[in-house]
């Protein structure tokens, strides 16, 4: 089961009828989306199963029953691999090389160059 605030990415945004209206609202696979909401959920369309509620998406009234903000089944998405994150993390983080140049002693206006220039790097 998934927690809330973890990342999960959608592997599956068929529309479990096979319809051509969007009852997906706007859920697309490959998309990174984070949990708001884990638990057990039953519909119309499904029996109690693993469902999660996500925070970029806040569902519109179902057609068929009303129902608003109805779960997603879990089994549309998986956990993001957090390690493959971990290299975009290092490219944001300020080298300690550039911060021990600018910044020696409790010098102000070398704080504030340091932080200038990790800001420069992080921009590209």
């Amino acid at each position: 089961m998934f927690e809330p605030g973890q990342l999960v990415v959608c592997v599956d945004d068929s529309d479990p009828l096979g319809r051509a209206v969007d009852l997906m609202d706007g859920l697309k696979r490959g998309a990174v989306y984070t949990v708001r909401w884990s638990g057990m959920a039953s519909s119309h369309f499904n029996p109690t199963t693993p469902a999660v509620r996500l925070k970029e998406i806040y569902r519109s009234p179902c057609p068929v029953t009303g129902e608003v903000d109805l779960p997603f089944a879990a089994s549309r998405f998986r956990p993001l691999d957090d390690s493959k994150l971990s290299i975009f993390r290092e490219m944001l983080a300020p080298s300690p090389d550039v911060i021990a140049e600018y910044v020696m002693e409790d010098d102000t206006a070398r704080i504030d160059a340091a932080a200038e220039a990790i800001t420069r790097s992080i921009s590209g």
